[in-house]
């Protein structure tokens, strides 16, 4: 949320147990699982995506180019 924050100037909330969502919308999810004696931790994060492309999701899920209107680098994020 930081990184977001301090890159791109938007402010995202945490929606318990596992989404990250900006103005409403799902702009990231976090899963974990527990393996033997290991925790993974996933994240992803809706970076490029233009709205209409996310489709019937669309009303629900945004993405970071959406909210700022720049191409995002994913190996910088």
């Amino acid at each position: 949320m930081k990184t977001l924050k301090e890159l791109y100037n938007i402010d995202v909330k945490v929606k318990w147990p596992n989404d990250i969502l900006l103005n409403r919308k799902k702009i990231a999810g976090i899963i974990c699982e527990k393996i033997n004696n290991l925790v993974v931790v996933g994240i992803g994060i809706n970076t490029n995506f233009e709205e209409n492309e996310l489709k019937e999701l669309s009303n629900i899920a945004t993405t970071i180019k959406t909210s700022t209107k720049l191409k995002i680098d994913n190996e910088i994020l």
